[in-house]
């Protein structure tokens, strides 16, 4: 298992790694064109609905389950949906046509609704522009509150943080060989065996990591399951990140990858491995160093990091920089929505600051019960 794990992480170092992959895949597989019913399973969805005249929805759930969104409000009323995306589509063969596929059905099906699709790297705008689909290239990263996550004068406690899910395709292990580790974790979806020996391959790897979903962390090694880890606030985590002189991401693969901006945000330098998903969007290579997916180069790195020893406003500002043309993106896309329903008469910058939220969604509303209420 040791080895397979090895040679993936040095398969995934290798230029066009994921093309290669995707090639091979195609090539014993093919599109899928079947029409599937959405998901009605699912109680709780994530958007936010920010107009009514017309109905404009920011959206981050799968674009066919969007039909229910539809179908609750009606066929004939005025719909927007704006829908970012959590995932790379680059993920796996076929992923970015499924996609098209699923949006034209939306939108045969629902001939009033407009569907504009957000993206969160120029390689995936560039694809849904060349298939004549409605997309901006808006990094979702852009829309994360930099109110919430800050520099502070606190003494700095451990030389890494990982925020990042304790499971394997965040690659925890390959700080091995770092000595003082803060850890944050979202909550766990679904232990089972797999995730269970994870666990335990880190407990092994970085038994003395610090956990700090729990009240002033605890050891890794005495965490004895994945059930019913809390979820942190952004202020508590924000607080986590101040204490450790660098970030880390160690996946290759994520979508925008929210902890990345954080930790810039946060003023804190940052380590990744070679990656997919458009986390790299606002990276700058004074703070953010590229490292090889194995524990000597990921722990040489954050060395090189920490002995720079870069003033957190310097990395903060720079980062605001590279967000705002999203962010005004975002803005003229909505203000160019209003008129083309025929209000000439919005103020935008009023309007974002009424209505601006962390990442720009409300989490785990309750599905259908709080649009139905919302749409009265």
């Amino acid at each position: 298992m040791k080895n397979n794990r090895v040679l993936k992480d040095i398969f995934f170092d290798v230029p066009k790694s994921h093309e290669i992959k995707n090639f091979l895949l195609k090539l014993f597989s093919e599109q899928d064109t079947n029409l599937y019913p959405p998901s009605f399973s699912r109680t709780h969805r994530n958007y936010y609905l920010i107009s009514k005249d017309p109905y404009i929805i920011i959206i981050l759930e799968p674009i066919n389950d969007i039909q229910l969104f539809s179908k609750t409000i009606g066929k004939d009323k005025d719909i927007v949906f704006l829908k970012f995306f959590s995932w790379t589509l680059y993920d796996k063969p076929y992923l970015l046509e499924r996609t098209i596929f699923d949006y034209r059905i939306h939108l045969q099906k629902y001939p009033r609704h407009k569907l504009i699709l957000l993206l969160n790297t120029v390689e995936e705008y560039n694809y849904f522009k060349k298939n004549d689909i409605d997309c901006h290239f808006i990094n979702h990263n852009s829309l994360v509150d930099p109110q919430l996550f800050k520099p502070s004068s606190v003494t700095k406690k451990y030389d890494v943080v990982y925020n990042g899910r304790l499971e394997l395709g965040k690659r925890h292990y390959l700080l091995s060989l770092c000595k003082s580790i803060a850890l944050i974790s979202a909550p766990i979806l679904k232990q089972n065996e797999e995730k269970l020996k994870y666990l335990g391959m880190l407990k092994d790897a970085i038994p003395n990591s610090k956990i700090f979903n729990f009240s002033g962390g605890i050891n890794l090694s005495a965490l004895q399951s994945l059930k019913y880890i809390p979820q942190l606030k952004p202020e508590s985590i924000s607080k986590i990140l101040n204490l450790s002189r660098v970030g880390v991401i160690l996946s290759y693969k994520e979508g925008a990858c929210y902890a990345s901006i954080e930790y810039l945000l946060s003023g804190i330098p940052m380590v990744t491995t070679k990656n997919i998903g458009g986390r790299d969007i606002f990276f700058d290579d004074r703070f953010c160093v590229r490292s090889l997916s194995n524990n000597y180069s990921v722990k040489h790195n954050i060395h090189k990091l920490i002995e720079k020893d870069i003033d957190p406003i310097i990395i903060r500002e720079a980062t605001l920089k590279k967000m705002k043309p999203h962010i005004d993106r975002m803005k003229n896309l909505i203000l160019n929505i209003f008129k083309l329903y025929g209000n000439n008469n919005i103020d935008i910058e009023k309007f974002w600051k009424g209505k601006f939220i962390n990442k720009m969604l409300k989490i785990s509303q309750k599905f259908p019960e709080e649009l139905k209420k919302e749409i009265k």
